[in-house]
């Protein structure tokens, strides 16, 4: 999500050697491609890239999770290789459990426990992320021995209209509640003396942010504390307070600052700010996505706290058009249905306050809007909120892109593609299409909406309709009772 516009903004171009994989956002597992409209591929989005420049495309006929497990691996087998002293920092970025859900059926197999179909394909994604992490834990340990360190994380809470399910935290991706923003984590030291962040098994319940992580382990890895203080980094060196299970260095985190009303995306009306200090975790918000609680299914439907049609008819509306177009395929009106669709509709039966406060400590479901009781801590988070706000660098305008009617298969590149899989004319892949020299405040750019203009202006205006009348006439006719 950093952007592939230009080299310099791909992985190889920011420092690292070499980089296998995405350039984009959530490709198919099997095929590497991402779909327009369900009938009409849009790419195909795998790389072989390295820092001098040389690249490579073509489809890696491997499920995802396989082929990166596996570069993996190779990487640190030729690491170790080279009888070096220099150190290994190896990024792995799964797109396991994302959308489209398409599992390894060997894997979706392990899941039959579980009662929806979108939980068992989650299921079958995390089981072979599972056993892609263990190969790889186990190739470190063998190739690169006990100095070594391993983090593990998610990158956000799971999304509940995806397979995901974050109980008992609320609701989930997308939104600021705990289920969303809330995430497990874990860390090996791997060193038989646990020098770097010490021995034995332990949870760590400080307050730990994503930006944490780079002086957390410079500070493991011996670098000089003024070397880390001179980057002025957002973050907090946490590995003493690791290693020592003592408080955390961190008192404070901002959770969102999204203002729609400063610029023209979808919805101008959104705007959303949360932001925690110590126990205590305020949400400002005038448009919540998702604000119920979700519990494992115990049948072929979600179970949620939507006392509305909303869940049942838009489920049932997905259910038939992914069974109609496959998970690939559909999985981009899916998106825009989940998000521009089905929770606008929310919008309409929601009671949500705009002002929650929530004692994290206490009350980690969120049941509680304490906001009523304790004025005098809404108004000194407010208050923190405003310096944040005010301190803020120059925000991009994310929702402009470049007009897709007229560049955007120009910026495609042939690539070597197995015909039995994806097609000889839909063999187009991401690439990198404007020189490092050029300033990108020069390029031409139209709102993001004009991607899917008929899409978005369906969606965004008679969304919500289409889809209940769409998912009623199947839920009546066709879902399991």
């Amino acid at each position: 999500h950093l952007g592939n516009a230009q080299w310099k903004q791909t992985p190889v171009g920011k420092g690292f050697q070499t980089h296998v994989g995405s350039l984009l956002w959530s490709m198919e597992y099997r095929t590497k491609q991402i779909w327009e409209m369900p009938w009409a591929p849009m790419v195909v989005d795998w790389i072989r890239a390295h820092e001098n420049g040389s690249y490579a495309h073509y489809l890696e006929e491997q499920h995802t999770t396989e082929a990166l497990t596996n570069e993996a691996i190779a990487v640190i087998k030729n690491h170790a290789s080279l009888e070096n002293n220099r150190p290994l920092f190896l990024y792995l970025a799964y797109t396991a459990a994302h959308a489209p859900l398409v599992p390894i059926p060997e894997d979706e197999g392990s899941c039959v426990h579980l009662k929806h179909e979108w939980r068992r394909k989650f299921c079958g994604l995390v089981v072979g992320l599972d056993r892609g992490v263990g190969r790889v834990l186990d190739a470190a340990l063998s190739y690169l021995g006990d100095n070594t360190i391993i983090f593990f994380s998610s990158d956000n809470g799971g999304a509940p209209w995806f397979g995901g399910l974050n109980y008992p935290f609320r609701s989930g991706k997308t939104t600021p509640f705990e289920g969303g923003v809330h995430v497990p984590a874990c860390v090996v030291d791997f060193s038989i003396d646990g020098r770097y962040l010490g021995r034995g098994p332990r949870t760590y319940k400080g307050l730990m942010h994503v930006s944490d992580l780079l002086p957390t382990f410079a500070s493991a890895a011996g670098i000089d504390k003024t070397v880390i203080d001179s980057l002025k980094l957002d973050g907090h060196d946490q590995s003493d307070a690791i290693r020592k299970e003592s408080d955390s260095p961190r008192k404070d985190v901002l959770l969102e600052m999204y203002y729609g009303s400063e610029g023209d995306f979808f919805n101008v009306k959104e705007d959303v700010v949360a932001y925690r200090k110590g126990k205590w975790k305020l949400i400002k918000n005038t448009f919540m996505r998702d604000f119920h609680w979700y519990f494992e299914p115990e049948n072929e439907r979600l179970n949620n706290t939507d006392a509305s049609l909303v869940t049942i008819v838009g489920e049932s509306f997905i259910r038939f058009m992914e069974a109609f177009y496959a998970p690939g395929p559909f999985d981009t009106i899916r998106d825009l249905t989940v998000h521009m669709g089905i929770h606008n509709w929310f919008q309409l039966y929601s009671d949500v306050e705009n002002v929650l406060l929530f004692d994290i400590s206490n009350d980690p479901q969120e049941k509680t809007n304490m906001a009523h009781q304790y004025p005098d801590i809404v108004a000194d988070l407010e208050r923190e909120i405003l310096k944040i706000k005010d301190s803020r660098p120059q925000q991009q305008k994310f929702w402009m892109t470049i007009d897709r009617d007229k560049h955007w298969k120009s910026t495609l590149e042939k690539g070597s593609c197995n015909s039995r899989i994806v097609r000889e004319k839909d063999c187009l892949f991401a690439h990198p299409w404007i020189d490092d020299e050029v300033d990108l405040n020069t390029i031409e750019l139209v709102h993001g909406g004009a991607i899917w203009p008929f899409i978005r202006n369906i969606l965004a205006h008679f969304g919500p309709y289409m889809v209940g009348v769409a998912g009623i006439i199947f839920a009546l006719f066709f879902m399991p009772k």
